[in-house]
């Protein structure tokens, strides 16, 4: 999620795959791949064979993502997140329930990335539930709830019901805390359980 390269490889390993998803690694791997040189057609072949190593069924139209991507100039982004003992205080505060507290740390990662100056994002459930390892329903009934219940998080705006380019059934949220991206933990290769054991050990 933070690092798209990496989560391109990742997808590419058989890793953080869930059928929910199945648009957004597309996505991801598509751009990868068009970085890489490849031509439509190259694409759409290197994914279908991806697919049937993992036995993936993709219920999307591949030929749209592939060709939504290439005439997108979007590069893959590849950003730097640090997570500083304010940061891990300001969660603390707020909850002493773990996976809670995995998912504040996940939201602020995502918030120090691509959070404008008013410390609002947006993002998607299904694709933050597949980087952390949790079912969308669970992730936001019980601990995105928490997280708004208790002042952490602010849902600005619901998505809309039906799927599309622009509206990728992403949820527009204020956080409650600094974004100065600093600090001694460091998100390396996306793995936010491993910060999350090293900021909270």
């Amino acid at each position: 999620m933070i690092n798209e390269k990496q989560e391109a490889l990742d997808y590419l390993q058989g890793k953080h795959i869930q059928e929910d998803n199945m648009y957004r690694t597309c996505l991801i791997i598509a751009r990868y791949y068009k970085e890489e040189g490849l031509k439509h057609v190259d694409i759409r072949n290197t994914i279908f064979d991806w697919a049937g190593q993992y036995h993936i069924y993709i219920k999307h139209d591949l030929n749209a993502i592939i060709t939504y991507v290439m005439s997108n100039p979007l590069p893959l982004k590849e950003k730097t997140v640090k997570i500083n003992q304010k940061d891990r205080d300001t969660i603390s505060r707020i909850t002493t329930n773990p996976k809670t507290r995995l998912v504040a740390l996940a939201l602020l990662c995502y918030a120090k990335a691509y959070g404008n100056k008013n410390r609002e994002f947006h993002i998607s459930s299904v694709s933050l539930g597949a980087w952390i390892g949790m079912h969308r329903s669970q992730l936001k009934r019980r601990y995105i709830q928490e997280l708004i219940d208790f002042e952490y998080l602010e849902e600005l705006e619901k998505p809309k019901n039906n799927y599309t380019w622009s509206n990728p059934q992403n949820t527009k949220y204020r956080i409650q805390a600094s974004l100065h991206n600093s600090g001694e933990y460091e998100l390396v290769q996306n793995d936010i359980r491993k910060l999350y054991e090293e900021v909270f050990s």
